[in-house]
């Protein structure tokens, strides 16, 4: 039983994955990133299974990391610099594989996105093989208006997954909210539906299609496509976190909480 996720069967084949904090805009709280990986475990054990569906409950996809579940601040109260460096790299790893643990399995991961997809939510979705959208999506990579690198994996995955690089570095660097449109321009869907309700029945006939080829060849293409990029990412990863344990250290974050509580333009120190 799941506290954060809601787990369907369109059929023995298909599992329905739902981000359930509809209350929270599906805000995605420590409980959650711990839940994902989880279940992603638990489906991969049936045998059965041969394809995964994941959407959102409520208004919205998810509104992303949920910044009053304060996960570093509670861990290292009170260590030196050396144990806060070593505490916080853990946590990171810990926090990356909840994304990482949609590409490690065999089975194909298709992603659905209505309404708001930001921040931690945008890491979660490109991890998936296959992301669609409804009209009226609309992303942002907000980690750098929070004075963080993305390190669950956005900078990595865009680099590999999306051909516009141009386009790629210049929302990362800006934090700016894109349509669905532009979603498609950048590569991170491929198709934009008219609402949730055709968005979800695509899914489940993508799924159906998916489900009724050989699990054989399935798992093995599923396989040969991550080999390489997987091998690029783990690389990756882990060189943001190990740099990332200094950086989030940083007063900027608080100047950055604080700039967007009182609406107001963040002053941050030189270099």
């Amino acid at each position: 039983m799941f506290q954060t996720l809601q787990l369907e069967y369109v059929n023995p084949h298909i599992a329905h994955i739902k981000l359930n904090r509809p209350n929270k805009r599906n805000a995605m709280n420590l409980k959650m990133i711990e839940e994902i990986p989880q279940i992603i475990q638990e489906l991969n054990n049936n045998s059965n299974l041969r394809c995964i569906i994941i959407t959102g409950n409520g208004k919205h996809f998810s509104s992303g990391i949920d910044l009053k579940d304060s996960v570093f601040q509670k861990e290292i109260e009170g260590l030196d610099n050396a144990r806060k460096g070593i505490k916080l790299y853990n946590i990171i790893k810990e926090l990356q594989e909840s994304m990482t643990s949609l590409e490690k399995i065999n089975i194909p991961i298709l992603m659905g996105v209505h309404n708001a997809c930001l921040g931690l939510a945008c890491e979660l979705i490109l991890a998936a093989d296959y992301r669609i959208c409804t009209k009226n999506s609309f992303f942002e990579f907000k980690e750098v208006d929070l004075g963080i690198a993305a390190d669950m994996g956005l900078i990595q995955r865009l680099q590999i997954n999306c051909g516009n690089q141009s386009l790629v570095r210049e929302l990362i660097f800006s934090g700016n909210r894109f349509d669905s449109q532009t979603a498609i321009q950048l590569g991170l869907v491929s198709q934009v539906y008219e609402n949730e309700e055709i968005m979800v029945q695509t899914l489940v006939q993508k799924a159906i299609l998916i489900s009724e080829k050989s699990p054989v060849a399935i798992w093995t293409i599923k396989n040969m496509l991550n080999k390489q990029k997987h091998d690029i990412i783990l690389n990756n990863l882990d060189y943001l976190a190990r740099i990332n344990v200094s950086s989030i250290q940083t007063t900027d974050i608080q100047e950055a909480l604080n700039a967007i509580l009182l609406n107001k333009q963040p002053q941050y120190p030189k270099l």
